[in-house]
């Protein structure tokens, strides 16, 4: 499980949102994944998003085949226009379910 956090200008919450679909789009081609996109109740620019993926090194494969393609570049330039200047880093983490209630 692949955990992002990110700060997103409240001005191009739309564009963000376009963007990510898209993303989504070509993520199913290669990974079968599952990802959700949560937004802070108490920062109006924090996001985070939680990718569920079958196993680790289905995500490396399907990543080294999708980072390939410059679709996906372009939308990757596209998504950091979007990000709060002041707050531009983005936090990955990593997680492994234990259980699922």
């Amino acid at each position: 499980m692949k955990i992002y956090e990110y700060h997103i200008k409240e001005d191009m919450e739309s564009v963000f949102i376009d963007i990510q679909e898209k993303v989504l789009k070509i993520y199913k081609e290669y990974i079968s994944c599952e990802v959700m996109y949560l937004k802070s109740l108490e920062d109006e620019t924090k996001w985070m998003e939680v990718g569920m993926y079958n196993c680790e090194e289905d995500y490396e494969n399907g990543m080294k085949k999708m980072n390939e393609k410059t679709a996906i570049q372009q939308l990757f330039q596209q998504f950091e226009l979007c990000l709060v200047r002041e707050k531009q880093a983005i936090k990955e983490s990593d997680f492994r379910m234990m259980f699922k209630g």
